[in-house]
């Protein structure tokens, strides 16, 4: 999922993910690359990327689904709450390589879905995916 901490339309898809996560648990897995508006807003990029580095999954899925669910005026209320180190040689590394492959492949537009490395149209809810995995 090719998507940016502070867009609307990102967040509302994190939701729907996070009801297939619940629904299909391990046989699934999804995996983050960020974007944002411009460096200006790059805090927020490293602050969800620390928050994988720091926690169990688990852990970083519940704060990763608040800092979707929040308010715009909540949003740097996390980076203080959690006070992780932001500008590491790891966050900055990440960040280059992120970058890289959205140059690489193109991309501008958030929230953009692969499923299995094919884009996943955008006008179909990914909750249309629990079709495709029914057993």
């Amino acid at each position: 999922v090719l998507s940016n901490p502070n867009c609307q339309p990102c967040a509302r898809v994190h939701k729907q993910i996070d009801r297939l996560l619940k629904l299909y648990g391990n046989e699934m897995s999804v995996q983050y690359i960020f974007s944002s508006f411009g460096q200006d807003y790059d805090i927020y990029r490293r602050f969800l990327i620390a928050v994988f580095l720091n926690n169990k999954k688990e852990t970083a899925c519940e704060i990763m689904s608040k800092w979707f669910s929040a308010k715009e005026n909540e949003i740097d209320d996390f980076i203080q709450r959690y006070k992780y180190q932001l500008d590491s040689e790891e966050i900055n590394q990440i960040l280059q390589e992120q970058d890289e492959w959205i140059n690489k492949n193109g991309l501008y537009s958030t929230p953009t879905i692969f499923i299995n490395g094919y884009a996943w149209p955008s006008d179909v809810s990914i909750l249309s995916l629990r079709y495709m995995l029914a057993k």
